[in-house]
């Protein structure tokens, strides 16, 4: 039991710095003026639907977010800590202000 523990407690030590490093610039709650978006690393929330998007790709400070009905959405951080959101389908561009991490 007792090597149990520690194999537990070396496997959490080991990933939890991992997972901390992890954070993606966008993950926060979003000021886009049409409506507040929230970003976790693996959710997108626009306010009347959940989405989890199956591929996220990342150029710098910018990510493509790719989900399973083809839909795309670009987010790029801003030096000031704001956000340009833009939808690849309907081209609609959004600046957002960060409400919360």
């Amino acid at each position: 039991m007792k090597r149990w523990a520690s194999v537990v407690l070396a496997t959490t030590l080991l990933a939890g710095p991992a997972i901390a490093q992890d954070d993606s610039p966008y993950v926060g709650v979003w000021d886009c003026g049409v409506a507040e978006f929230t970003f976790t690393r693996a959710t997108y929330h626009n306010r009347s639907e959940l989405m989890v998007p199956t591929d996220i790709e990342q150029d710098g400070n910018s990510f493509l977010m790719s989900f399973s009905d083809g839909y795309q959405i670009g987010v790029s951080i801003n030096p000031d800590d704001t956000m340009q959101w833009v939808s690849m389908e309907s081209g609609d561009t959004f600046d957002c202000t960060r409400l919360y991490r």
